[in-house]
């Protein structure tokens, strides 16, 4: 009988096993900016800065916190996602020693940031430091659940290339839109409806449920370092083309991650033989 490979494969007797393995994902992943627009404050958003300047409650308060007037609010240029933490889970079904189909879950939490500008004191008139840089930012949880394909490319007894690909659904979960003025922050998810915000006042709020599932595409690649029939390590990469569900920002977007698997091969067995 020939040497056994990591795969549990016997070379020379054509034993192979099949059966089902585990992972455990951590990693990092950047998210498209596109879809970071929806936390830019623009008016043609639902959750706009409007919500804040437009109420003359909001503006009262602004103005005494500042001692001062403002003028011409300018948006962020460059709304953008900070890379986020990737952690997740994989269960895949080895029909042979070296394809096998897998059900996949990783989860970020987001946070998309910028500034915006508010010029102090009165229109047309100078203003020593009339400039106020403000932070805007949105906080949202996405998961990501991908369905696909598994195919190793032997090197060595020790190592191999893995390709994976599949169709990728994921939900996204808005937490929080906000913006700081100063000591002052305000939210811009609009939870009052139609109602303008007035203050000591018993107003009706609704619950609301921003984001939603959207459906892809992905590929993995990568190098598992193969320790025994058991444990592998797979660093490796993974590109998806998908569309996220925050309202006015649905287009398919390219997303990025980079991870490392630590595998357990070989937990449910089943030997099969040939010849």
């Amino acid at each position: 009988m020939g040497q056994n490979n990591p795969y549990g494969k016997v070379e020379g007797d054509t034993l192979y096993s099949t059966g089902f393995s585990f992972g455990l994902n951590m990693g990092a992943f950047w998210a498209n900016k596109y879809q970071a627009n929806f936390y830019n404050g623009s008016n043609v958003n639902d959750d706009s800065i409007n919500l804040v300047f437009g109420n003359k409650y909001y503006l009262n308060e602004i103005t005494a916190a500042l001692n001062d007037t403002f003028h011409n609010v300018q948006l962020p240029a460059e709304m953008h996602y900070q890379p986020a933490m990737l952690i997740g889970f994989n269960i895949k079904y080895n029909m042979t020693h070296n394809l096998g189909v897998f059900l996949q879950f990783n989860y970020q939490a987001l946070r998309a940031k910028d500034v915006f500008t508010m010029d102090l004191g009165p229109p047309g008139v100078y203003h020593q430091d009339s400039s106020l840089i403000c932070p805007i930012w949105g906080k949202e949880d996405r998961y990501n659940i991908d369905l696909g394909i598994s195919k190793d490319f032997s090197l060595s007894k020790n190592i191999a290339i893995f390709a994976e690909g599949g169709m990728n659904i994921n939900y996204t979960k808005v937490k929080e839109h906000k913006i700081a003025i100063g000591s002052l922050e305000y939210s811009l998810i609009n939870i009052y409806g139609n109602q303008p915000y007035i203050p000591n006042t018993q107003m009706q709020t609704y619950t609301m449920h921003l984001g939603g599932w959207g459906i892809g595409g992905f590929v993995n690649a990568g190098v598992r370092l193969i320790f025994n029939n058991h444990v592998s390590l797979d660093p490796g990469a993974s590109f998806y083309w998908s569309q996220i569900k925050l309202k006015g920002y649905t287009a398919y977007r390219p997303h990025f991650a980079v991870f490392v698997r630590l595998s357990y091969q070989n937990l449910v067995t089943h030997k099969k033989f040939k010849g």
